[in-house]
């Protein structure tokens, strides 16, 4: 089965619930009470029918009802945040349309390289009908501009841009610095080179001869004078044979490699990491810094929503 992806700007994160509950209280057939509207059980438990039918498939009755009544629970609070969610959104004049929902369900099926009725198709096998799968769209969707209206209240400065990338918050980009010598196979045969080759690594690692004046002497690439020196190589910058094994030695390491070019002793001074950053590398962690501020706002709003509103659950687990 193909996975059905959807992928969001900001991800709405449901509240945290027991793995395992022994009973319940229905009181009054209201699931919960949120600013005085009512949430029944029989909304909650018609909005997630497939997710219940999926999770209590093949369980005996009690194992069944326990896991029914968690997924109630689970429901009930993706209810309620979802109203004060639609609350704020309504004050702040943030509708989803019909229109945007089905939008956004023919990219889901463009992402994924599958026509409009295959992806129902492939819905309706997963137990999800369209119905249930508009109305999780539409929250997705809701939750995306109000996370887009918060981010016009944030910014990212240079200096945290900086700061991030130096810490490798986001991505550690391999650094190393490494000393080559390079015996080529211009005007040599394969074993002349080798045996060249094979001669002075023995040489360098038994200290016969240090690295650096190897290079000098006998190396036949550019960092030859300087002893043979490359400092702030970034890993993918390579022949494909020297960046595997310069950022699979040990410092201290010195090997052997043979590539398209000539046989090449490498010889790793030091390991690092995010030592610059380049253009690409300031708009992904800076995009990345956004996404942070952006969910960290959201939960806060979250939070600030929760606080302000007149929540009452009667749904309740029973120790």
């Amino acid at each position: 089965m193909k996975k059905i992806g959807f992928s969001l700007f900001i991800v709405l994160c449901g509240a945290a619930l027991s793995a395992a509950l022994s009973a319940a209280t229905l009181v009054d057939g209201i699931a919960a009470v949120v600013n005085g509207v009512p949430i029944t059980i029989q909304e909650v438990r018609q909005a997630n029918k497939e997710h219940i039918e999926r999770a209590t498939r093949g369980l005996a009755d009690e194992q069944a009802r326990e896991a029914t009544m968690q997924m109630l629970l689970e429901g009930t609070h993706q209810k309620v945040e979802q109203m004060l969610l639609e609350d704020y959104g309504r004050r702040n004049r943030i509708f989803i349309s019909a229109q945007q929902v089905e939008e956004a369900i023919n990219q889901v099926a463009a992402n994924n390289n599958v026509s409009r009725s295959a992806l129902e198709s492939m819905l309706a096998d997963e137990g999800i009908s369209m119905e249930s799968y508009r109305r999780d769209i539409r929250v997705q969707l809701l939750v995306m501009q109000i996370g887009q209206k918060l981010s016009q209240e944030i910014s990212v400065s240079e200096l945290e841009v900086v700061s991030a990338f130096r810490e490798g918050r986001f991505q550690r980009i391999p650094y190393a610095d490494v000393g080559h010598v390079l015996i080529a196979l211009d005007g040599k045969s394969d074993d002349q080179a080798i045996r060249i080759a094979e001669r002075l690594h023995e040489r360098i690692i038994s200290g016969d001869i240090e690295f650096e004046e190897a290079a000098r002497q006998y190396s036949e690439g550019p960092n030859a004078a300087e002893g043979g020196l490359m400092k702030d190589v970034r890993r993918g910058r390579l022949l494909r044979e020297l960046d595997q094994a310069i950022f699979s030695m040990e410092k201290g390491q010195t090997t052997l490699v043979r590539s398209s070019v000539g046989y090449h002793i490498l010889h790793l001074y030091d390991l690092g990491f995010n030592r610059e950053m380049s253009d690409e590398d300031f708009s992904r962690t800076r995009a990345a810094l956004l996404r942070e501020k952006q969910e960290r706002r959201l939960q806060g709003l979250m939070d600030e929503l929760r606080d302000s509103a007149v929540i009452q659950y009667n749904l309740k687990e029973n120790s």
